[in-house]
């Protein structure tokens, strides 16, 4: 029987919120880039910094998060974008009724409580699916009777 190994103690914690550090922090100065330097919209610019923190989050919860040793692979790395994408969305949906019900807020400010809810939707599904650790249990009563 396999079953996920529990992800639990300060290290796990830790990396968890370093690498949301970093994949926020990715986001917010492309987001800042984007709008500020490159004068895009706040709404494609948000885009572009989230796809940007994507692969920065990747890397970070891999190694930080989830103690991955095993190579990156593409088939890791795509659900993680499948889960980042949920996460993402919901992220983004949120920013965008912020900003369309109150136009004049900073986009910077907008994005603090839809970051909150994706971080929450991440981590469960990084946990569940893309991180997913298995302990190999054996039990005699599972064994065959001869």
């Amino acid at each position: 029987m396999t079953e996920p190994a529990p992800y639990s103690g300060v290290k796990h914690g830790a990396g968890f919120l370093a690498s949301g550090v970093l994949a926020t922090g990715t986001d917010a100065t492309v987001l800042l880039a984007m709008t500020r330097g490159f004068g895009l919209g706040p709404f494609s610019g948000r885009i572009i910094a989230i796809g940007c923190a994507i692969v920065v989050g990747y890397f970070a919860h891999r190694r930080l998060t989830f103690g991955s040793r095993e190579p990156a692979s593409f088939s890791q790395f795509s659900k993680f974008v499948s889960v980042a994408a949920s996460a993402s969305a919901t992220n983004y949906v949120l920013y965008a009724a912020i900003l369309l019900m109150w136009p004049t807020t900073e986009p910077l400010l907008a994005m603090i409580i839809p970051t909150l809810a994706g971080m929450v939707i991440s981590y469960l599904g990084l946990r569940s699916a893309v991180f997913r650790k298995r302990v190999v249990r054996t039990c005699i009563e599972d064994q065959p009777k001869p």
